[in-house]
């Protein structure tokens, strides 16, 4: 519905209206909001404001293997949401068994979401597809929410809801935000999938953090031999996890 070229080393920033609905709904391998490229030093940013209310919305749906906001049928890097309401849905068919689509992030099986940024004053709603993670990719590095942000973020199955399916995810939580994420089975609500020996680098300075996982942590790599790092500065507010793993 909007695309952004592939690989492309402009910025590009959306500016959502004060009172303004705004709807992307894309088809097949195509994201709602589509920015392919996997992360290079020069590759351009997507950034979505709000006006000087945040009252305006975007809702971003995309195809099978089409993120909301990111990837279609490819990785996607460079994301900041500074502003607005926002609500991104991973595509999803429950006929298409490697539909691994995230909210916000990688497009497809095996596709990276990494660089995404949630920060000021941004209300955002991040939902995977059949497959995926509500904010990040396969591999997920340099996830950072921060400021006055909300978040919720709901990963499907095998993935987390915030962080990735494989390893090496690095999040940072800082400011006054609000986050609550939803892993689905087997993986962490902030971190990765249980299914392999994966290392987290998850830091939480200041917030309200509300975490919870089918069938994983809360908090950390999703299962055995992880090797993780985990930071909670003293000023975090709150921390509520529930986890079975």
């Amino acid at each position: 519905a909007l695309k952004i070229a592939d690989d492309s080393t402009g910025d590009v920033t959306i500016i959502l209206a004060d009172g303004s609905e705004n709807v992307l709904k894309s088809g097949v391998k195509c994201a709602g909001l589509q920015k392919n490229g996997e992360y290079t030093a020069d590759l351009g940013m997507l950034t979505i404001k709000g006006g000087e209310l945040g009252t305006g919305k975007l809702t971003a749906t995309g195809g099978v293997n089409g993120a909301g906001i990111g990837g279609g049928f490819s990785h996607s890097s460079n994301i900041t949401i500074s502003g607005g309401i926002v609500t991104a849905q991973g595509g999803y068919d429950p006929n298409v068994k490697n539909d691994n689509t995230a909210g916000i992030g990688n497009g497809g099986a095996q596709k990276n979401g990494t660089h995404i940024t949630i920060e000021g004053n941004a209300n955002v709603t991040a939902k995977a597809g059949r497959m995926g993670a509500g904010i990040g990719g396969h591999e997920a590095e340099d996830i950072i929410i921060r400021g006055n942000a909300i978040v919720d973020a709901y990963g499907s199955k095998n993935y987390a809801g915030i962080g990735s399916y494989l390893n090496n995810p690095t999040i940072t939580i800082e400011g006054n935000v609000k986050v609550t994420a939803t892993a689905g089975s087997f993986a962490a609500a902030i971190g990765c999938s249980g299914d392999y020996y994966a290392t987290s680098i998850i830091t939480i300075n200041g917030g309200m953090i509300i975490v919870s996982s089918e069938s994983g942590v809360g908090i950390y790599g999703g299962g055995s031999g992880s090797q993780d790092a985990l930071i909670i500065d003293h000023c975090t507010r709150t921390i509520t996890a529930y986890g079975e793993y």
